[in-house]
């Protein structure tokens, strides 16, 4: 932009002396130039003044399409900023004709100046056509020559812009093609982050029922655990109470074993007592037998006494005797009666011993004996006591004391 400023500056200043020189020269050939022929000339060198200014027009045209190029190239380079290699590439190629057409409307600008200039001339030969026919011959001549090159010029510009054109065609086509394929891409991943934001969406539900399902499992297995501990505490506590009971069991079982052992030994001792009872029961019988017998001699002799009351002096004796021997048979009637009340006691003690915790009463002093050597012992004596005399088992074994 600032060497397309200083070459208008440079072009104005030229423009400038160029009119000052023209203005002197045209007012002393105006003096001298035929009007016909410079209105035949005038003619001529408007028509070739137009035909520029035609190209000037497609140029200032083709300038327009280029500005708007420009202002496309510029919209598709914002657009296309992830493409940075190929938009430099692409706006090198751009700078380059940038600088191209900055030099071709330099030079139009050029041509305008210089189109300005003729129609300032040509106003000017048109007031001096008569004093400048020679002039404008030379100047027609330099002017066909100018027109040539300036055509030539056109020419160029005019293939320069057909190529630019062309590259701008390519240019837009692949940016289309570009666009085409950038919108396929946004809209693949539109899709693509659609797709991505249900799947998510899916997976945070699934995420929460799963964590839902985890805290229910969590609380299920915290309360199974509860339980198991419970549990193994009711089972610690049913085990100890089982050891307890076992325990408990065991020691019955080995005191319902004693127990056995002791019944068995006060069955066999009450086997041995009522063997015992039913000798003393025999003592007794032939105690009352003999009690009889001795009531009959009693009466016997009560009658022999009557009979005999003459030897009374001579029996008082032996009524004594018999006294004394009546007295001592009521004595030991006395006692066996007492002895049988006692063994049918001890008899009774034995048994409601037998079914006690352990503690066995003999039937002969009713003290428990220490061991079961004791009680076999004790048994071994008992036959001992079931003689037919008028002793008691108590005093039998009282003869034979058995050790503790």
């Amino acid at each position: 932009m600032s060497e397309s400023r200083q070459t208008q500056r440079g072009d104005e200043r030229a423009r400038d002396r160029a009119r000052r020189r023209d203005s002197g020269q045209s007012k002393a050939s105006l003096r001298a130039s035929h009007p016909r022929t410079v209105s035949r000339a005038a003619q001529g060198d408007l028509q070739e003044i137009n035909r520029p200014r035609e190209v000037i027009g497609q140029l200032q045209t083709e300038g327009r399409g280029v500005d708007k190029e420009e202002e496309l190239r510029w919209r598709i380079n914002q657009l296309e900023k992830d493409k940075l290699e190929l938009s430099s590439k692409y706006n090198q190629e751009v700078s380059g004709y940038e600088a191209q057409l900055t030099r071709c409307r330099a030079l139009l600008e050029k041509g305008e100046a210089q189109r300005q200039t003729l129609e300032y001339e040509l106003a000017v030969m048109k007031r001096d056509t008569a004093a400048q026919k020679s002039l404008s011959e030379d100047k027609m001549a330099s002017l066909i020559t100018h027109n040539q090159q300036l055509e030539g010029l056109n020419a160029e510009l005019r293939q320069r812009a057909s190529d630019l054109q062309r590259a701008l065609e390519i240019t837009q086509q692949a940016r289309y093609d570009d666009e085409k394929s950038l919108q396929a891409e946004l809209r693949e991943r539109d899709h693509l982050i659609h797709s991505i934001s249900t799947e998510r969406e899916l997976l945070q539900e699934e995420n929460r029922r799963l964590d839902s399902l985890l805290q229910e499992q969590k609380d299920t297995l915290q309360e199974l655990k509860d339980r198991m501990d419970s549990v193994q505490r009711d089972r610690e506590r049913d085990a100890e109470k089982l050891k307890v009971r076992t325990a408990e069991l065991k020691k019955s079982m080995e005191s319902e074993e004693m127990m056995k052992k002791e019944v068995e030994t006060a069955v066999q001792r009450v086997k041995a007592l009522e063997e015992c009872v039913e000798s003393e029961r025999a003592a007794h019988l032939e105690f009352k037998v003999s009690a009889e017998v001795i009531q009959l001699r009693l009466r016997d002799v009560e009658a022999a006494l009557s009979v005999e009351k003459r030897n009374q002096a001579e029996a008082a004796s032996s009524l004594e005797l018999l006294k004394h021997r009546s007295g001592e048979v009521e004595r030991a009637h006395t006692r066996e009666r007492e002895r049988a009340d006692n063994t049918q006691h001890t008899l009774t003690l034995d048994i409601t011993c037998a079914n006690w915790t352990g503690y066995h009463r003999l039937a002969y002093h009713c003290h428990p004996p220490a061991d079961t050597a004791a009680l076999n012992a004790v048994k071994d004596h008992l036959p001992d006591c079931a003689g037919p005399g008028t002793i008691t088992c108590r005093r039998a074994c009282r003869r034979r004391p058995v050790p503790y």
